[in-house]
């Protein structure tokens, strides 16, 4: 909400962990511990997270909601 405020990427990594619970602090953890360079860059570390969390086939998924897609109560093709 506040770019300017977070303008180094590490202080935007840590801003983004201290947000993390469950699974994704215990990835989270073990970057900070051994001082990975993922963290150094933070459009690293969102592709890094995406990898470990995101949708593994995002182009299916996107197909598919389009084939889904509705206007009203009839499919948008119609």
């Amino acid at each position: 909400m506040h770019p300017n405020r977070c303008a180094i990427d590490v202080v935007q990594v840590g801003l983004v962990g201290t947000l993390f619970v469950g699974t994704a602090l215990a990835w989270f953890s073990p970057l900070l511990e051994n001082k990975s360079s993922i963290v150094d860059s933070f459009g690293t570390f969102i592709n890094e997270f995406q990898a470990s969390f995101g949708d593994i086939d995002s182009v299916r998924t996107t197909i598919n909601k389009i084939r889904r897609l509705c206007q009203g109560d009839r499919l948008a093709s119609a």
